[in-house]
């Protein structure tokens, strides 16, 4: 049987192939998230070079756009997400006059008295449980007590809490709720790790919540977190972003006088298992940070006077 060589892809084209499998396995090299965001910062610089006729691949472009956006007042933290992207994405780019131009703009608004990035607020388990007291006993207040509980219990990062569905856990009758975070941060491969839940109070188990609100909802398999319409209809997964949102809001009803995310929840757990004692080797397991420089800048104090270091050597002095 001879072979139709019309038929046989041309090297060019198999090239071409291979090619393109190269660059989507390079792709997947980070997150999804990363992508777009890094996606979205492309596009805002060369619609900038493109508008003033500037070469998009020139390192003085690349400065020349972050002095603009210094200029329009974008946050600090927003114009050096920027230039990672841009020296992520445009390896020319990656220039030291960029890198002393950030730290030129950073010492500039030090200087000028400039207010601190606004960070959200660890919750401390005071607030948590005022929070808590303060929810309605509708169905949108069991999901927001599911919310908070699992997300505080967990330590998850909003990215995992939204993604958590039905399938990934498994309650255990004698030892709370096993959830299994299929995808994370630092787990780009999808290995995935395991978090124990325990039970906790009776005003604040984690455990009874989320399957309070898994059985008022009629919810059985796909998203666990949903979003919940003022009629009472069970809705889509949740977004970070309505995550950051609800927390806000239970805050507020509750009187809390604090910019809370999603991200609040994560660190609250964190700052108060260092408080209370608790093993770096074991928070870092719940959290899954896998370096203790890391899971460190996570920590907030909750009590400035809290192991003060000044006080026994004060006591000292006679």
């Amino acid at each position: 049987m001879q072979t139709d060589i019309a038929t046989i892809p041309s090297v060019d084209a198999q090239i071409a192939t291979l090619d393109g499998a190269v660059r989507d396995s390079l792709l997947h090299t980070r997150a999804a998230a990363t992508r777009k965001a890094q996606a979205s910062d492309l596009r805002r610089f060369t619609a900038f070079a493109s508008s003033l006729g500037l070469d998009a691949t020139d390192a003085t472009t690349a400065a020349r756009y972050l002095a603009h956006l210094d200029a329009q007042g974008a946050a600090t933290a927003t114009i050096r997400r920027h230039a990672s992207s841009l020296q992520t994405c445009i390896p020319s780019t990656a220039h030291p006059a960029v890198t002393a131009l950030l730290d030129g703009i950073t010492r500039a608004r030090a200087a000028q008295g400039a207010a601190p990035q606004r960070q959200a607020a660890a919750l401390a388990p005071a607030t948590l449980a005022a929070m808590l007291r303060a929810l309605p006993a509708t169905l949108a207040g069991l999901r927001t007590r599911a919310l908070l509980l699992l997300g505080f219990a967990s330590a998850c990062r909003e990215s995992e809490l939204v993604a958590l569905s039905v399938a990934d856990l498994a309650f255990d009758a004698q030892r709370g709720l096993l959830v299994t975070i299929r995808h994370g941060k630092t787990d780009q491969t999808g290995s995935g790790r395991l978090v124990a839940i325990p039970y906790g109070t009776a005003g604040a188990c984690p455990v009874a919540a989320v399957r309070a609100w898994l059985q008022a909802a009629c919810i059985t398999s796909g998203p666990v977190l949903r979003s919940v319409s003022r009629h009472g209809t069970v809705g889509a997964a949740l977004s970070t972003r309505a995550v950051d949102g609800i927390l806000q809001a239970a805050a507020d009803a509750a009187g809390i006088q604090q910019h809370l995310t999603g991200h609040s929840l994560r660190s609250g757990l964190v700052t108060a298992a260092f408080d209370a004692g608790v093993p770096e080797a074991d928070i870092m397991r719940q959290t899954g940070h896998r370096s203790v420089a890391s899971l460190r800048r996570y920590r907030r104090t909750l009590d400035a006077w809290q192991g003060n270091a000044a006080a026994p050597v004060l006591q000292a002095i006679r």
